[in-house]
C-alpha cells in the first residue's frame, strides 16, 4: 500500500509541474508581461507630448509623489515605469488604461525623460508633429533678432519716461516672503 501512496504523490507533483508550465506558457503567449517588453521610444519626442505628459503627471502622479518620481529616488527605465504604472505594487496601485490611456502614459514617460527622471537616452525633440525644415526652424533665427523698441507710457496725455525701480522701491525677496524657519535663533 505504501507504494501506491508514493505513486499518487509523485503523480500529483507531475500534474502540478505540468500545470505550472502550461500557465507560464499561456501567460507569455497572451502578453502577460507586455508592459516590460517595450523599452525604448520610436521617433522623436514632440513638444506637445512633453507638455501633455507634464499636465497628466501633475494630475495623476503629483498628489501621491509630491515632486518625487519614485520613493527610491533612482531613475527607472521606460519599461520599468510602464510596468509600475500598469501593474502597481504594495506602495502604488495599478493605473489601468481606462483611467490613463496608453497615449497619456507615453506622454508622461516623454515628460519624465526630458526632466531626467527616466533613465533613457534622450531622443531628439521637435517643436511639433511636422518635420523640421527651413520654415519651421525659423524660430532659431527669430530668437537672435534684436528686441523690439519699447514705447514710453502715456498717462493723461503726458509721456512718462520709463525708468528702472530703485532699490528702495523693490523690497528684498527675503523681506517679502520671510524665513520659513522663522527668525534666526527663535524657538517654535
Amino acid at each position: 500500500m505504501r507504494t501506491g501512496g508514493a505513486m499518487r504523490i509523485q503523480g500529483s507533483r507531475g500534474l502540478l509541474g505540468a500545470s505550472l508550465v502550461m500557465a507560464i506558457g499561456l501567460t507569455t503567449s497572451c502578453g502577460g508581461n507586455q508592459a516590460a517588453a517595450v523599452a525604448s521610444y520610436a521617433g522623436p519626442l514632440r513638444s506637445r507630448d512633453i507638455e501633455r505628459g507634464g499636465q497628466v503627471f501633475r494630475t495623476f502622479c503629483v498628489p501621491c509623489h509630491a515632486g518625487r518620481v519614485s520613493p527610491e529616488g533612482y531613475r527607472w527605465s521606460p519599461a520599468q515605469m510602464r510596468r509600475q504604472i500598469r501593474e502597481g505594487n504594495r506602495a502604488m496601485p495599478a493605473i489601468r488604461d481606462e483611467y490613463l490611456s496608453d497615449e497619456d502614459m507615453e506622454s508622461v514617460l516623454a515628460f519624465l525623460t526630458v526632466i531626467g527622471a527616466v533613465d533613457a537616452p534622450l531622443p531628439p525633440v521637435r517643436p511639433a508633429d511636422e518635420p523640421i525644415d527651413d520654415e519651421t526652424a525659423g524660430h532659431e533665427r527669430a530668437s537672435q533678432a534684436p528686441p523690439a523698441p519699447v514705447e514710453p507710457a502715456v498717462v493723461d496725455g503726458e509721456q512718462e519716461a520709463a525708468s528702472p525701480a530703485t532699490p528702495e522701491e523693490v523690497p528684498a525677496a527675503a523681506e517679502d516672503l520671510g524665513d520659513p524657519q522663522g527668525p534666526a535663533g527663535a524657538e517654535p
